[in-house]
C-alpha cells in the first residue's frame, strides 16, 4: 500500500509542478503570478487540493508552521482568485490518463475514496428528506457518497 500512496503522491507533484510552471495558462489574467509571493503557485494548488473541514486560519497554520512563511486568510483568498478553474480540471484530467501507469495495490485491488456530503433543499413539508436538527428546527437535505477510483 505504501509503493502505491508513494507513486500516487509523485505523479499528483509532478502533475501540479507541470501545471505550477505554466501557470499563465491557468490564471485570470497575464499579470498574475508575476511577482514573487510567500504563496506560490504550486503551494497554493496543493494547499487547496489538501484542504480539508475546518477554519481558513487553521489550515494555513497547519500548512505553514513557520510564522515567517505563513501568510493571511486575505492573502491566500486573493492569490487564489488569480487562479482559474480549469487548473484543477487539467489535473484531474491529467491524473485520470496517467491512471494505466498506476499499480493496484497487491496486483489485484482498486482503490477507492468515497466522500459523504450534505446538500440542503429547500423545506418542503411533503419531502421524504425531513430531518430535525439539535435544537428543535426541521430541514430538508440529501446525503451523497460519492466513490471516486483514486
Amino acid at each position: 500500500m505504501k509503493s502505491l500512496h508513494l507513486n500516487i503522491l509523485k505523479l499528483m507533484d509532478s502533475i501540479i509542478n507541470k501545471i505550477a510552471a505554466n501557470i499563465h495558462d491557468f490564471s485570470v489574467s497575464d499579470q498574475a503570478f508575476t511577482r514573487c509571493r510567500k504563496l506560490n503557485p504550486t503551494d497554493l494548488i496543493k494547499l487547496i487540493l489538501n484542504m480539508g473541514a475546518g477554519s481558513l486560519n487553521s489550515k494555513i497554520f497547519h500548512a505553514f508552521p513557520d510564522v515567517n512563511s505563513r501568510m493571511t486568510a486575505s492573502a491566500f483568498e486573493q492569490q487564489k482568485a488569480k487562479l482559474k478553474p480549469e487548473c484543477f480540471k487539467e489535473i484531474m484530467l491529467k491524473l485520470s490518463r496517467a491512471n494505466d501507469a498506476l499499480q493496484l495495490l497487491d496486483n489485484k485491488y482498486l482503490v477507492v475514496a468515497i466522500d459523504g456530503s450534505d446538500f440542503d433543499q429547500p423545506f418542503n413539508p411533503k419531502s421524504e428528506n425531513i430531518f430535525q436538527g439539535k435544537d428543535g428546527r426541521r430541514y430538508c437535505q440529501v446525503q451523497v457518497n460519492a466513490l471516486y477510483d483514486v
